[in-house]
């Protein structure tokens, strides 16, 4: 009975052998084999699209001319705005659909919701968010006294 020849070099010498661009097609083709192409990707299988009333609240803050928000509380519908420093942040709650359907009925304002209240404008949120916009200072990291 004959045996068959053994081969000399095992696969991890083989690979050394080859050159840097035929490692790196072998590569690329387990990578092709492991994921699918992005056609076939259903991660998103439709496209997620802009509510309407969305668009319409975005029209209506188009409508104004830029900069006439800024510095005054005119255009706020709830009576509880504040003057903003920018355009952007110059935006009534009874502006954005979304926020306006969590106002209770009767009240005016989103900050009169119980939600806002209770989950929104506690203490510990405030200072998480203050620290994550790092709206807050953080302490000075010294070496020499953290330890």
């Amino acid at each position: 009975m004959e045996q068959t020849p053994q081969p000399t070099t095992s696969v991890s010498e083989n690979y050394h052998l080859l050159t840097q661009e035929e490692r790196r097609n072998i590569i690329i083709k387990q990578l092709l084999a492991r994921y699918p192409p992005p056609e076939t990707d259903r991660a998103f299988p439709r496209n997620p699209t802009i509510p309407p009333s969305s668009i319409s609240s975005s029209d209506s803050q188009s409508q104004d001319t830029p900069d006439d928000r800024i510095g005054n509380v005119q255009w706020c519908i709830c009576q509880g705005c504040i003057k903003m420093p920018t355009q952007v942040e110059s935006v009534c709650c009874q502006e954005i659909e979304e926020v306006k359907a969590c106002i209770p009925d009767g009240k005016k304002c989103i900050t009169e919701s119980d939600m806002f209240c209770s989950q929104i404008a506690t203490e510990q949120t405030v200072r998480l968010m203050s620290t994550m916009l790092h709206l807050e200072s953080l302490p000075v990291v010294d070496s020499d006294n953290n330890r």
